[in-house]
């Protein structure tokens, strides 16, 4: 076995030895075993060496084997500060500390670097957090001048639709005093109608315009991408299809007039 090898077999059971400060024969015994390794003056470890081996152990075993060689230079120079082998304890001790304080600052600056790349991106996350939020509110804000507009054109129509409604009728039935109930029901059915499908035509062109939407069964503004397997073959029925009352009460409204002119000729 060359000294190398023995060099690492003494600082391997150095490791495994939490401190030795207290075990004198142990202590006697590794020295004795460096005097070996170091007496002949013929092995000289490198730094490399000593760098390589620590590489492998963790901080808590580069402590303990520093410590541990400490204790045995003492002994050393107690026995003879000049001989090879305390020179050579001396440098080892010198080696592990120099090497034990490179990689301790290696890994602080590890841990630092680390520390600083998770607060980088937990601050990532927090700007992608308060951008998403920004954008929300953002878009609630242009929801809030789409609805207003919205509130304000149904307003607006629902005044002008009921304001004239009103208007018609009281003009029209005060000169209807003698009018059979029959055209009476005609004529309110017509003016029904009319009256209506303005008042729809004039909120569906607020929803477009405020990005809302006034269909019941098909949500779908783009007809080509339905999801129905039976597709709307015709704007007439995808026009029913999306707003089914008004269809129901233009129906109504007819079948009222053609009973009104049914009641007229046969009555």
């Amino acid at each position: 076995m060359d000294g190398q090898d023995k060099l690492y077999d003494l600082l391997a059971e150095l490791v495994s030895i939490a401190d030795i400060s207290d075990n004198e024969t142990k202590i006697k015994e590794l020295f004795h075993s460096f005097t070996e390794v170091y007496s002949s003056g013929e092995y000289r470890h490198s730094y490399y060496e000593i760098s390589s081996y620590l590489d492998n152990l963790n901080p808590d075993e580069r402590d303990s084997l520093e410590g541990n060689i400490e204790q045995i230079l003492l002994f050393s120079s107690s026995q003879d500060t000049h001989s090879n082998t305390t020179k050579s304890l001396a440098k080892l001790l010198d080696h592990v500390s120099l090497e034990r304080l490179r990689m301790a600052r290696i890994e602080k600056i590890k841990y630092v670097g680390n520390k600083i790349s998770q607060q980088m991106s937990q601050t990532k996350d927090e700007i992608t957090a308060k951008r998403k939020e920004m954008e929300e509110i953002d878009q609630k804000i242009n929801s809030i001048h789409s609805e207003t507009i919205s509130i304000l054109g149904i307003f607006a129509g629902l005044v002008i639709g009921f304001a004239t409604s009103f208007q018609l009728l009281s003009n029209s039935l005060s000169n209807l005093n003698d009018v059979l109930i029959s055209k009476l029901l005609i004529f309110v059915s017509v003016i029904g109608i009319v009256l209506f499908n303005c008042l729809f035509f004039l909120m569906f062109a607020v929803a477009r315009v405020s990005g809302r939407s006034l269909a019941m069964k098909c949500k779908r503004e783009n007809c080509d991408k339905c999801p129905y397997d039976k597709k709307c073959k015709s704007t007439i029925k995808q026009f029913f299809r999306k707003y089914p009352y008004v269809l129901w009460f233009n129906i109504a409204m007819v079948i009222i007039i053609l009973a009104g002119i049914g009641f007229k000729l046969f009555f």
